[in-house]
């Protein structure tokens, strides 16, 4: 969990920065994105091997999950749509 390790600073390596987190290192700003890379470029490797060594015997498939959440409005105005684009800006950034 990116978040909790490099934005809120609750589970090791425990780093981030203020406003997000309270720790003694850290920046949230860029090291989630860092993390994130280094896990894309782990995965992109375990998919390679999985290719070349194993898929010829088992036929399986191998993905990646990201987690993320969603939000809806409570009712269709304008004032909860914009609530929504608030929350998912500061869960997923988009």
């Amino acid at each position: 969990m990116i978040e909790f390790a490099y934005i809120r600073g609750w589970y090791p390596p425990a780093r981030c920065s203020t406003p997000f987190g309270n720790c003694s290192s850290g920046n949230s700003d860029t090291e989630p994105l860092i993390a994130m890379h280094n896990i894309l470029i782990a995965h992109a490797m375990a998919v390679d091997t999985y290719r070349r060594v194993f898929w010829q015997k088992q036929h399986g498939f191998i993905g990646i999950v990201a987690n993320a959440h969603m939000y809806e409005p409570l009712r269709d105005d304008e004032r909860d749509w914009r609530a929504v684009d608030r929350a998912l800006a500061f869960s997923v950034a988009c």
